[in-house]
């Protein structure tokens, strides 16, 4: 995973739409997280990972077409259990903010629905 400084962070999130960077601070997104490792059986340190790159996500840092081949690397999982999770990831977290991360990564547009290993998760 790339590593990022925090001037680098505290830049990005300051540039962000206002409904993405609610949703990096808000609880019920922490929770769903959370729920979503469990569900998977995902230890805490991998749920903690997976938390990493969707606020990644979440800042423009990493594109949603390399999500799930990152946290199949990053959590050590098969490539449909990749999948899986960033099917879950984006119904459960990114579908409500769809439209401004498409319009940071993509620069405008529909959104694109989630896709295979590596397609993306807008």
């Amino acid at each position: 995973m790339a590593k990022f400084d925090f001037e680098q962070l505290k830049g990005r999130y300051e540039s962000i739409p206002d409904e993405v960077r609610e949703a990096i601070s808000s609880l019920d997104v922490a929770d769903k997280l959370q729920e979503i490792g469990l569900a998977h059986s995902l230890h805490i340190d991998k749920i903690a990972d997976l938390a990493e790159n969707v606020g990644l996500v979440m800042l423009g840092l990493l594109h949603p077409q390399k999500f799930a081949a990152t946290i199949e690397k990053e959590l050590g999982i098969k490539a449909d259990e990749a999948v899986t999770i960033t099917t879950d990831i984006n119904q459960e977290i990114f579908r409500p903010i769809q439209d401004s991360l498409h319009k940071m990564h993509e620069g405008g547009g529909p959104a694109a629905p989630v896709g295979a290993a590596g397609d993306g998760v807008l």
